[in-house]
């Protein structure tokens, strides 16, 4: 729904004015009878403001419908698969938006500062995304999440697939309840997903900011994500700062 314009509303407005001129009060009944010229002309006045009123009204109303539906169509679409790319001042910016068009804005600006190469048509960045989303989607579901939602589906979204991947078991302590002994304290497995990157299966600009961390911090940047799978879901445990590089890289210019 889109909000009424202010030519719409002058437009909207003279019609009703002119319309006022239909309400049955003559002219020379007013000259014949003062008082009730003057009662016919109040209900005129009356009528128009009424209508002014009820026009200023629907305006409100419509740009109401239409700042609210714009804005939660965008909070939408950030809170999908996108989230893994967007950085926090993103975030903010979004949540200033209040109409269609600002929100058809925004998401042209987004993917324009991800596209690595603006000279030429399409964006390699984008197509990447979808087709990422749509694998992950395939493959890393669970719990009645969406895969491309998951933790596994965000680090293929940022990285792409794994070079190589191991699967193993570590144990862990656990607090076991039914035991009726004091020793309640127990061990149990849990399976662990270790994810490696080769350098040349990440992109450049990836790397480039990987070196400049590292120089910073004086400590190799891993290239390796660990996960650790639980009854329900895979959680990220190992590999955050990798996939923040990630982000930060993927868009041009962004701080």
């Amino acid at each position: 729904m889109e909000c009424i314009t202010g030519a719409e509303v002058v437009q909207s407005l003279r019609r009703e004015i002119r319309s006022t001129e239909s309400i049955p009060c003559p002219t020379v009944l007013a000259s014949r009878n003062p008082s009730r010229g003057k009662r016919c002309l109040g209900a005129a006045l009356a009528s128009c403001l009424s209508r002014i009123l009820l026009i200023g009204w629907l305006l409100l109303a419509t740009c109401a419908a239409s700042k609210s539906e714009a804005a939660r169509e965008l909070i939408r679409w950030a809170e999908g698969p996108v989230r893994w790319l967007l950085l926090p001042g993103e975030w903010k910016q979004l949540r200033q938006v209040e109409h269609t068009p600002g929100a058809l804005a925004f998401i042209e600006a987004f993917w324009s500062r991800r596209d690595p190469r603006p000279e030429k048509p399409g964006n390699v960045l984008r197509e990447t995304f979808s087709q990422r989303v749509e694998a992950a989607n395939l493959l890393y579901g669970e719990g009645g999440v969406k895969g491309s939602l998951t933790d596994r589906g965000r680090a293929l979204i940022l990285l792409g697939p794994p070079s190589h991947v191991r699967v193993a078991s570590e144990p862990i302590l656990a607090w076991d309840t039914q035991r009726k002994t004091r020793r309640r304290v127990t061990t149990r497995e849990l399976n662990v997903e270790v994810w490696g990157y080769r350098i040349e299966d990440l992109p450049r600009r990836l790397l480039e900011e990987a070196r400049e961390a590292s120089r910073r911090s004086e400590e190799a940047l891993q290239l390796t994500l660990s996960f650790r799978a639980e009854s329900r879901r895979t959680y990220l445990v190992e590999g955050e700062a990798l996939l923040k590089l990630a982000v930060r890289s993927a868009c041009r210019g962004c701080e």
